[in-house]
């Protein structure tokens, strides 16, 4: 399975061999229908009088939902429930692991112009709805190569985590700036917004 941890056949193979006893890993296996089924898988390895490996016995016990949990649990963590954009936290370990990697790291800021107003005149609802119509078009326009994350409220700012110079950045300040003025349709009504960006690299 693509999601096995790293090393765990491994080990198996060291059970096999006598150089261990137990093995427990969580495991995920395809059923017939391709659907997956994940697991707590424990190996255990049976020895003759004489020590040498005769058998190994393998427990399972099916934990899909208890793994589908602690994955919505863990995407929650990390992401802004609004928009599903990337947050603050992975924003900031991100950032910390490219300037502890000694590369060129760049940020570019973006803060909704007026956007206030749109909540105030149109209702809070279509106000979230306009956050994720632009999270989506800044994913759109520069997801692929660089991360983009909320901040909170009406910020955003995308993450260049190498090679970050001048040219660069303005390159990305500019397609931010295009993906969020493009006009977003809602309920039939045609919004329009701008943005102001600041831009750093180090």
């Amino acid at each position: 399975h693509p999601d096995d941890v790293p090393g765990v056949w491994d080990r198996t193979k060291e059970l096999l061999a006598g150089e261990r006893n137990h093995l427990r890993v969580e495991k995920a296996y395809f059923r017939p229908d391709g659907s997956e089924v994940w697991t707590d898988l424990v190996l255990s390895l049976v020895r003759d009088p004489d020590g040498i490996p005769q058998y190994m016995v393998a427990m399972m016990a099916d934990v899909t939902e208890q793994h589908r949990l602690q994955t919505r649990l863990q995407h929650q963590a990390l992401h802004d429930p609004l928009t599903d954009l990337p947050n603050r936290t992975v924003f900031f370990e991100r950032l910390d692991a490219a300037l502890d990697a000694g590369v060129r790291a760049g940020i570019c800021y973006l803060d909704l112009d007026g956007f206030k107003a749109v909540n105030d005149t149109l209702g809070h609802d279509r106000g979230d709805a306009l956050l994720r119509a632009i999270a989506q078009q800044l994913t759109d326009a520069l997801g692929r190569e660089h991360l983009v994350a909320r901040m909170g409220g009406d910020e955003f700012v995308v993450l260049v985590e190498r090679d970050a110079d001048d040219a660069l950045m303005r390159r990305v300040a500019r397609t931010a700036l295009e993906a969020v003025r493009r006009p977003v349709l809602l309920d039939g009504n045609v919004l329009g917004i701008s943005a102001s960006v600041g831009v750093v690299h180090a």
